[in-house]
């Protein structure tokens, strides 16, 4: 199945490259999934020329698959990444794109850009729940790595507590983030 699947692929790769038909491409790379559900050099093509069309269903199925079959938290990560833009540009879907990003961040808690996409969308919205939520899920996260980054830890612990404070008036909350970002960076 799977030398079928490479065989169907190549001969999409003909129709598109040579032929440039994208329509018969997509239909044979299709075809290559349905002797090998798994076919990543498949998936792959499938979701450039889907995005190309602006077929995000296409495009969500295509990354959805590639992050089941993904062996690294890297390409895991690569493909959530997609997911979430395509839910966040082009079908404004802040929600799953928000859950995505948490995805990607449970792999790799060190991407602090998507961290910031988050809260900006958070913010966009006026979603302090969610922006208390993200940061203490964030905190979580930097907890557990190892070495800690005690600088970004405290930075997250004070932020957290300026949310507290000034959205919700919690001052014991943010008496209790305070404290922990001076015990972490008595700076």
């Amino acid at each position: 199945a799977e030398s079928r699947a490479a065989i169907l692929v190549s001969i999409g790769d003909d129709y598109l490259n040579v032929k440039k038909d994208e329509q018969r491409a997509l239909e044979t790379y299709e075809e290559a999934l349905l002797e090998c559900n798994t076919s990543t050099a498949a998936l792959q093509r499938i979701l450039v020329i889907a995005e190309h069309k602006n077929d995000w269903d296409r495009c969500l199925s295509a990354c959805d698959t590639l992050v089941k079959v993904a062996q690294e938290d890297d390409e895991k990560a690569k493909y959530l990444l997609k997911m979430a833009a395509i839910y966040e540009k082009n079908l404004h879907n802040s929600k799953r794109a928000i859950q995505l990003f948490n995805d990607v961040l449970d792999l790799k808690p060190d991407q602090l850009e998507v961290f910031k996409a988050i809260l900006a969308m958070l913010q966009a919205e006026k979603d302090f729940v969610g922006m208390e939520e993200n940061y203490e899920r964030m905190i979580e996260r930097q907890r557990k790595l190892s070495p800690i980054n005690t600088k970004f830890l405290a930075m997250l612990c004070k932020n957290l507590g300026d949310i507290r404070l000034r959205q919700f008036n919690n001052i014991q909350g943010a008496a209790s983030a305070y404290q922990i970002a001076s015990d972490l960076f008595p700076d």
